[in-house]
């Protein structure tokens, strides 16, 4: 999740020399609107906030800059004797959260291996034995709710096969961010920004190889 220290901070260091105002009136009312932020419950309708005062704070991109490139990275290797391509997908989440071993960034992995599409989420520690309740959601949309079938571990869930598989990447293209909480065991729900955008490019040769 958004770490709201480190984003005030951020916008301080952007709002300041912009706006033209005094050090202390543009602290002041930043202060008090991430307090107000601070205070909503529910993750998404927070963080909503979050990103809104960011906008209000940040910069608008000077006329002739690119837009930052695409964070996903792309691996194709051959299966064997049969020379079928398997290709991987991977982005990590913008922030740590806490794991069974530390730290870590929440992966998202979508892959087509042996002519099988699969979406999958690593969060490091332990979910469930069978099934992970997640609330997603892609930009700015709909909130949606999924069930989705864990790993042995227990510590990575997704959709193992193309038919859940390819409709949700396909909700994916075009988009710039895919927000997905869930609840580890006996734990509170974590929060995961995945930065998608590119996905549509990024995703290209996975779809040659799997035929869709």
């Amino acid at each position: 999740m958004i770490d709201s220290l480190t984003l005030a901070r951020n916008m301080l260091l952007v709002a300041v020399p912009l706006a033209g105002a005094p050090l202390p009136a543009v602290a002041g009312a930043l202060e008090d609107a991430l307090g107000e932020c601070a205070a909503i419950t529910g993750s998404f309708k927070r963080l909503d906030c979050y990103d809104a005062l960011a906008g209000e704070f940040r910069p608008t991109q000077s006329e002739g800059e690119t837009a930052p490139a695409g964070a996903w990275k792309v691996e194709q290797l051959d299966s064997g004797i049969s020379g079928v391509a398997n290709v991987y997908l991977v982005v990590k989440a913008v922030e740590k959260i806490q794991g069974d071993d530390g730290e870590v960034r929440p992966t998202l992995v979508v892959r087509c291996e042996d002519n099988v599409t699969a979406v999958m989420f690593h969060f490091a520690r332990f979910i469930d034995h069978s099934r992970a309740e997640a609330a997603m959601r892609i930009d700015d949309g709909e909130i949606t709710g999924a069930s989705l079938k864990m790993s042995s571990s227990g510590k990575a869930f997704g959709y193992w096969q193309g038919d859940r598989a390819i409709p949700f990447i396909k909700r994916l293209l075009g988009g710039k961010r895919l927000l997905v909480e869930v609840a580890p065991f006996g734990a509170r729900p974590v929060l995961a920004e995945f930065p998608i955008e590119g996905v549509d490019e990024a995703v290209a040769p996975l779809r040659k190889a799997c035929g869709w």
